[in-house]
């Protein structure tokens, strides 16, 4: 297995928050950035987000709802 090269980029409103989000939501949260695209929209499932953040779909659909309330996501359903 070949680790993957790249950067992500975090905000400073997510680092300056850090300390409001549970371990959980910061490990959703990079997930997610990890998919981001130039669009500045990520659209991988659940399953993919629990996965790459180690977390069940569980854990992982409350942490997205959490990051969703605290206004670091913007939820648009695809068309």
């Amino acid at each position: 297995m070949t680790a993957s090269t790249g950067w992500i980029r975090i905000d400073h409103a997510a680092i300056d928050r850090l300390s409001e989000l549970g371990l959980v939501e910061i490990a959703v949260y990079v997930a997610m950035l990890r998919h981001v695209g130039a669009d500045r929209c990520c659209f991988p499932s659940i399953a993919r987000i629990a996965s790459v953040a180690g977390v069940c779909e569980r854990r992982a659909r409350a942490a997205v709802k959490r990051l969703v309330a605290s206004g670091l996501v913007d939820r648009t359903p695809q068309t």
